[in-house]
């Protein structure tokens, strides 16, 4: 029993590392059509979230089937559960990319913009932030989880920065409202997307210590 639960951890592991890799995906073709909107790389954000999704489900059928047949405790409990908390995060995040890719199409303007820098930015950082969350929880990394929580402050600063300059546009600026307020609108996915990520740290910490530190 004790092997088969222990095949079944590790086929979770595996099945999170594609998931979070094709939400990386969904993030990187969001960034890169905000550098210069080509339709094929918002398609492939799209098609990365879709498989997002496609795994969300393949992974809570997966938990669910491990918490009825084996009954897990302690450790292999935690993990189970704070699996299935993630793959929601996951998911939300790949939705957000995906919107961020479509956005483009529609506001055109935005792409190799000035505006689209600190947008850029955002996305570098989150990418990294969730590359570096998925290996935290592979690894049991309680320092490189605690390091992907204090990172979203550089989320956090870029977007506060952005949305005081274009505020200051809105009021300035008339014939550059719609466009400020897309921008605005992009920047708060990223800025969400980063606090998914750090929920995924908080339910690594909690797998490793056993304690939900929010």
């Amino acid at each position: 029993m004790r092997e088969r639960l222990d095949n079944e951890i590790m086929a979770l592991n595996s099945e999170m590392v594609r998931m979070v890799s094709f939400a990386e995906d969904a993030i990187n073709m969001a960034t890169q059509s905000l550098a210069d909107q080509v339709p094929d790389v918002v398609e492939r954000a799209v098609e990365a979230n879709d498989e997002v999704e496609r795994l969300d489900q393949t992974i809570e059928r997966r938990c669910l089937n491990v918490l009825l047949k084996e009954q897990p405790v302690a450790g292999d409990l935690r993990l189970v559960s704070s699996v299935l908390k993630m793959i929601t995060d996951v998911n939300r995040i790949g939705d957000q990319a995906a919107n961020i890719a479509e956005m483009t199409l529609r506001h055109p303007d935005i792409c190799g913009s000035e505006d689209s820098i600190p947008l850029r930015q955002m996305g570098d950082v989150t990418e990294r932030m969730l590359a570096d969350v998925i290996n935290a929880f592979v690894s049991n990394d309680l320092e490189m989880a605690k390091e992907v929580i204090a990172s979203d402050d550089v989320v956090d600063r870029i977007y506060r920065d952005l949305q005081t300059d274009l505020v200051v546009k809105i009021k300035n600026e008339t014939d550059d409202i719609e466009m400020a307020i897309q921008v605005i609108l992009i920047a708060k996915y990223y800025e969400r997307i980063g606090d998914h990520i750090v929920n995924m740290a908080h339910w690594v910490d909690y797998t490793i210590t056993g304690e939900l530190n929010r």
